[in-house]
């Protein structure tokens, strides 16, 4: 069935009426738009060897509730939601067992149309995918989705157009290391459970705001080690050339120097297959070395 065809159809949905007190027949227009609002509440340590943050987050979701159209009384917190429908959001790229606190509230508009409100308050560890090309100069995307479980064509997860998304720069932990931007983006996805059911697709969006890396510290104890030690190449040319052995001591010394402290560097970045600004240039350090090495066998051959 196509998506067109499904946003046509109706179909009857059993749900219980808080006025009446028992089963009533509803009807609902498929799929239903639920409309959701993300808050990075507080923003907590950025991992990057884990390639994980953890974080407060809000989200907020509201969608229309037709069987509570024009009953005004009936306005305000709602104590048992299992009377009412519900679309099972949750949060696709959480990582482990967060804490979730949930507020349900029925409000209405101008028309006297109804909507559930949901406030989920979600404390917990995130995961997100870093790239690391131009670290530590890098600028990182820090992401929540939040999904439906029903399929695509019962449940469209949108963004709300009367809400806006908001970042706390105030509470940020990792201020030290990292810069928090104040800006949004918004996108909207279709997650696939199972890749041989077309029917398992889920309606998401993906909230991000960006980090950038503070990269003062890596410059200083870092790069600044890397050009001394790569300045200590010039220092074989100072020895005489008929002294070939101490030459060669010399240059190995500073090579091994090198590759230790690249080892020591490379602890604190995720097993990746490409190569980062920073492993790139300690590559060029070490490559600096060539130049005196060959310098030491030509010599070894001349006085053979």
């Amino acid at each position: 069935m196509s998506l067109h065809s499904s946003v046509n159809r109706k179909m009857l949905d059993r749900s219980w009426s808080a006025a009446c007190g028992g089963p009533v027949l509803e009807v609902r227009q498929y799929p239903i738009k639920v409309q959701v609002c993300v808050q990075f509440f507080k923003v907590g340590e950025i991992d990057t060897l884990k390639e994980q943050y953890t974080a407060d987050v809000i989200v907020r979701a509201r969608w229309r509730e037709p069987t509570l159209d024009g009953k005004l009384n009936e306005s305000g917190d709602i104590t048992d939601i299992k009377k009412y429908w519900n679309p099972k959001l949750y949060i696709e790229n959480s990582y482990g067992d967060p804490k979730e606190m949930f507020r349900y509230r029925v409000i209405f508009n101008d028309k006297g149309e109804a909507f559930m409100s949901e406030k989920r308050t979600v404390k917990g560890t995130f995961m997100e995918n870093l790239e690391l090309d131009d670290f530590p100069f890098d600028v990182q995307d820090l992401t929540v989705t939040v999904a439906s479980e029903f399929p695509y064509s019962e449940v469209e997860v949108i963004e709300d157009w009367e809400s806006r998304h908001m970042v706390n720069k105030q509470s940020f932990v990792d201020e030290q290391e990292w810069h928090l931007y104040a800006h949004t983006e918004c996108m909207r996805r279709e997650l696939m459970i199972d890749q041989f059911d077309p029917n398992a697709r889920r309606s998401a969006i993906s909230v991000k705001c960006r980090a950038a890396r503070r990269p003062g510290y890596f410059i200083w104890n870092i790069f600044m080690v890397t050009f001394l030690i790569c300045s200590l190449s010039f220092a074989t040319f100072s020895v005489d050339k008929t002294r070939v052995e101490n030459r060669l001591q010399l240059s190995f010394t500073l090579v091994l120097t090198a590759v230790a402290f690249k080892s020591v560097v490379n602890q604190s970045l995720p097993r990746i297959s490409y190569l980062t600004y920073m492993v790139r240039l300690l590559d060029i350090g070490v490559s600096k070395y060539t130049p005196s090495y060959l310098d030491c066998k030509a010599d070894c051959q001349g006085f053979s």
